[in-house]
């Protein structure tokens, strides 16, 4: 019996209409009691029909809908010297009451649990969402995750996150209001389109296991080919792995925290700055970087012609030529940038913001 009912639920589901947005189980309540209530009505007037041959399907269907509603119109068909149809009667009061019974609860829990509103809410995230490119998709949970969204969120950088930690996602939502976001999988392509996989331009993956990691990475590049990817590796002999499916760039907690642990006891003040800089709350300032477009502002002139410094307030401390994985530190006024240069500076968010413009105008 419940294997049965099992399947006519997933025969429903791929049958009726999908509702976007709607959680599994709550689709499968929905369309078993749709689908009760479709047999219910359809056995009536079946029943009708057939007790009574000389009658109209409209006649069983308004029999089987007086019946059912106990609302005491009198019978169309004449059942009086029909022991037969009392009988069906009385067993469709006592099957089909109990059947829109189900149906009238499930679609009230449906609407007082908070179902609709949940839907209505993931529906509006979701058009949010699909507005937004160029921005990054971040897949994970944790404190990891946590930090990741403090600096997006400072430094003013769209992201969406994909989660399935619900109760995580509730803490974050209090610090983080307008936080974009997706409950689910990421290994599943449908949840990475949501995210706007295609569109956007980083997927960071911090998994507590670098095999989902590996996994959403995979199903992303196929995606999505020239994505930027930073994923956390969290076992050091798996670099290689992240390497061969084109992450560009892998951290391991392990080793920054050895790196971080060392740098404290050889250069305090250097780890103090730094640390302003990326936990400090006031004035947000950063190292970013900017690229310059081609036929920006910036295409073909020095430094000293655009006086960065004076329009901006930013810092210049390098610049990494296009195709070139070497840098050039502290350039001089006479430096002459070309479209594809990354412009290394310190600032703040701000003032990165006006240099931003100078290099895609």
């Amino acid at each position: 019996m419940i294997k049965s009912k099992t399947m006519l639920s997933a025969c429903f589901l791929i049958v009726l209409p999908n509702v976007p947005m709607m959680p599994l189980h709550v689709k499968r309540k929905i369309y078993t009691a749709i689908f009760l209530f479709i047999i219910t009505m359809g056995t009536g007037t079946i029943g009708y029909h057939l007790l009574a041959p000389t009658s109209t399907w409209l006649d069983a269907i308004y029999m089987t809908v007086i019946t059912l509603a106990t609302v005491g119109y009198g019978e169309i068909i004449d059942l009086s010297h029909n022991p037969a149809g009392r009988i069906f009667t009385m067993i469709l009061i006592l099957f089909g009451m109990g059947n829109i019974l189900f149906v009238a609860s499930t679609f009230t829990e449906f609407i007082t649990d908070g179902e609709l509103q949940k839907m209505m809410r993931r529906r509006k995230m979701q058009k949010m969402i699909d507005r937004i490119n160029n921005h990054v998709v971040l897949c994970g949970s944790g404190l990891i995750s946590r930090k990741i969204i403090e600096e997006l969120s400072k430094t003013d950088t769209p992201f969406v996150l994909i989660t399935q930690d619900e109760t995580e996602l509730a803490q974050l939502l209090t610090q983080f209001p307008e936080l974009l976001y997706i409950l689910g999988d990421a290994s599943h392509d449908t949840i990475l389109i949501d995210a706007g996989i295609k569109t956007a331009k980083g997927l960071m993956t911090a998994l507590t296991d670098d095999r989902d990691n590996l996994f959403v990475i995979i199903t992303a590049k196929r995606l999505n080919e020239v994505i930027r990817i930073v994923s956390s590796a969290n076992n050091p002999d798996n670099i290689e792995k992240y390497k061969s499916v084109g992450v560009n760039s892998i951290i391991s907690p392990n080793q920054i925290g050895g790196l971080r642990m060392a740098s404290e006891m050889i250069r305090p003040s250097v780890v103090t700055f730094l640390d302003i800089m990326m936990r400090g709350s006031l004035g947000h300032t950063r190292f970013s970087e900017v690229v310059v477009a081609t036929g920006s502002a910036l295409d073909g002139k020095t430094i000293g012609e655009m006086r960065i410094r004076d329009k901006t307030g930013l810092i210049v401390i390098s610049l990494k030529p296009v195709n070139e994985d070497s840098f050039m530190y502290n350039p001089s006024p006479d430096t002459r940038l070309q479209a594809g240069t990354a412009i290394i500076v310190i600032g703040s968010v701000e003032q990165v913001g006006e240099l931003t413009k100078l290099a895609r105008s």
